[in-house]
């Protein structure tokens, strides 16, 4: 560039600087995380058979469960400023009981994930739909 490695320096950082003010104007983040408008367009988009019967959404917006018909269980995920969601047989998903408003969902995929939903109620709600 100049030669001058100090001035390369500053160049360089300023243009780093404006490469990710571009990027945060650009995307921005969606800091709403997980909630009941958004898990359900999440659902209907990835799942449109799914038909959810209720609801858990975690209190600190991390995950969702829905309860379907024919022992079906949706999960919604935050990643990064989106969602995600899979769908299980309500047999094959790993459901541990923590606190009295704490679940531990283990998807037993090949990343070994863990979600927390912590959640009023969310122990009862679990041994009503997930039979725990």
């Amino acid at each position: 560039m100049t030669g001058n490695l100090i001035l390369d320096l500053v160049i360089s950082a300023i243009a780093i600087g404006v490469m990710v003010a571009f990027a945060y104007f650009l995307f921005p983040s969606r800091p709403e995380g997980v909630t009941l408008d958004r898990a359900r367009e999440r659902l209907a988009f990835d799942e449109p058979d799914f038909a959810p019967n209720d609801w858990l959404i975690d209190d600190h917006a991390r995950a969702a469960l829905a309860i379907g018909v024919d022992d079906q269980v949706a999960l919604i995920v935050n990643v990064g400023g989106d969602l995600a969601s899979r769908r299980f047989e309500r047999a094959s998903l790993s459901v541990s009981l923590g606190a009295e408003n704490l679940l531990d969902i283990s998807t037993g995929d090949a990343m070994g994930r863990q979600i927390p939903i912590e959640a009023d109620g969310a122990a009862q709600w679990a041994r009503t739909h997930l039979q725990l």
